[in-house]
């Protein structure tokens, strides 16, 4: 991925101005990299961001989709996809987030709609937590719920809505590796994980740019999309959680997007 971002040019044309490569990160870690390596984009700027971890595939709440973090001393931690849009948000232009994980689909997820509307939050992760933890316990447990931020124009929360999919936002360009509640796969020597792997591929480090499906020096969001699927969702794994053969299920936001990510 950072030859790939070094060495290709944006949709608009110019190169990555910053590329910034962190690992084992706390969850602060990654609000604190967003927040310093975008600190210098503008509302015509695009920026890409991509992270590569585990994810939950058993919750169906606020937690479903939760990336695996560690905390100060090491142990497991989780940024809720809820906190990532909202950092996120905070970048001004368009943002491109390729999300590497199990159950990543859970933040373009877009169904389960429940009737709850909104309620008013702090920007405060414990209190967050504990609101939601709170509103989920009077939700019939039978309707899936996802809660959705609304921001003003200086990207503070104004209220949440219980909606799917958090980063179903017009400023957010999403290519997630597996669907809501889906394992994504890999192997621990290469081709280590294959949605990043054909992510890769299509892209390229050379002249060549196999996922540029029409020849003219440019990648949209469709064709790398339409590239990865075509290599990934075929492949099938032995869950032996199931007992079954699986696959897992390349997710895009927006779907059929015309809007160029890289340019030779």
């Amino acid at each position: 991925m950072h030859s790939i971002i070094s060495g290709r040019k944006g949709g608009t044309g110019s190169s990555y101005t910053t590329v910034n490569c962190q690992y084992n990160l706390t969850p602060i870690g990654v609000q604190s990299a967003i927040t310093s390596t975008f600190s210098g984009a503008d509302s015509d700027d695009v920026s890409l961001f991509f992270i590569a971890t585990h994810g939950d595939v058993y919750s169906s709440d606020a937690y479903a989709g939760a990336l695996a973090t560690v905390d100060s001393s090491g142990n497991e931690d989780y940024i809720l996809l809820s906190q990532l849009a909202n950092w996120l948000n905070a970048v001004p232009g368009r943002v491109i987030v390729i999300i590497e994980s199990c159950g990543s689909g859970a933040a373009i997820y877009q169904e389960g709609v429940s009737e709850n509307s909104m309620r008013r939050v702090s920007d405060n992760s414990a209190a967050f937590a504990s609101q939601i933890i709170s509103a989920f316990a009077s939700v019939d447990s039978s309707i899936t719920s996802e809660e959705q931020y609304i921001y003003d124009a200086d990207g503070n929360i104004m209220h949440v809505e219980y909606n799917t999919g958090e980063l179903r936002q017009s400023k957010f360009y999403v290519l997630a590796a597996s669907r809501y509640k889906e394992l994504s796969w890999g192997t621990e020597s290469g081709p280590y994980n294959f949605f990043t792997y054909h992510l890769t591929n299509g892209v390229g480090t050379t002249a060549n740019m196999p996922a540029d499906a029409n020849s003219n020096g440019e990648i949209t969001m469709h064709e790398l999309f339409t590239y990865i699927k075509t290599n990934c969702d075929p492949m099938q794994f032995w869950d032996s959680s199931t007992g079954a053969y699986v696959n897992q299920h390349v997710q895009v936001y927006p779907t059929n997007s015309s809007f160029v990510l890289f340019k030779q």
